[in-house]
């Protein structure tokens, strides 16, 4: 949408718009442009909420866990996604659900494992902790150590963008041997799944595979795919409004 909108406000009438590519009628275009820009001030302004794919996916995973695990305990690194930064997504993961004052629940912590397989980065966190640079982090990682660690210690040591930044960056090894329960209680799963829902209201693709897997979106448009998309997966027709034009999409949008 950022693309269109950047594209049909171009001041540059000697070149032919771009936003032409996608087939949006002229008298179309001031509305979506409207419509963007709304958006956009509303994003700006936190009115509107909006995170990236990355987050979402490990979010959606999280919500979805106790159908998707196979386990009863996870970890981190078995809800990141394919594209981005591993560490900084599960920063940004643990900062949404605390936000939403959610837990993660049976927080568990082999340090021998962890020691045997990722010693260089349990050793710089040994020596981090001997100079005693922040009290409030050496005791997360020493109820961590005892397999004591709460939540709001994991959050402390992994999810807290403050001055220890560029070091908890490093922690990787940690993503992976920190573990806790794929099926959190209601109350530590609700709000998302809630929040989720509300989020997830609308979902347009010329790809009839991809939205035959969404069937956590209510409203799935199908957006002038090609009939080879149509034979090979004909069975998901029923699952998405199947629309031909820009014209056609934004009334039923409503925009």
């Amino acid at each position: 949408w950022y693309f269109i909108g950047q594209t049909m406000t171009s001041k540059d009438k000697t070149k032919k718009e771009k936003s032409d590519v996608f087939g949006i009628p002229p008298e179309l275009k001031p509305a979506i442009v409207n419509w963007v820009q709304e958006r956009f001030k509303r994003i700006e302004s936190g009115k509107l909420p909006y995170i990236k794919d990355g987050l979402l996916y490990s979010l959606w995973k999280y919500a979805n866990a106790d159908k998707l695990a196979g386990k009863d305990l996870i970890a981190f690194t078995d809800l990141i996604p394919l594209e981005g930064t591993n560490r900084f997504t599960i920063y940004e993961f643990l900062d949404e659900i605390h936000g939403l004052n959610i837990e993660l629940e049976n927080i568990t912590f082999n340090l021998a494992i962890y020691k045997k397989y990722c010693p260089g980065e349990y050793e710089a966190i040994e020596a981090y902790m001997k100079d005693g640079r922040s009290e409030s982090f050496n005791k997360a990682m020493g109820k961590l150590f005892k397999n004591q660690a709460t939540f709001e210690d994991i959050f402390g040591i992994l999810g807290k963008f403050d001055e220890l930044a560029k070091f908890k960056f490093r922690l990787s090894g940690l993503l992976e041997f920190i573990e806790f329960s794929s099926v959190p209680s209601e109350k530590n799963i609700k709000p998302l799944k809630n929040w989720l829902d509300e989020y997830l209201q609308h979902f347009i693709d010329d790809k009839l595979e991809v939205l035959g897997y969404l069937d956590f979106v209510p409203n799935k448009f199908l957006f002038s795919p090609d009939d080879w998309e149509i034979e090979k997966y004909n069975s998901h027709l029923n699952l998405v409004t199947r629309v031909e034009s820009w014209k056609e999409l934004m009334r039923l949008i409503k925009i």
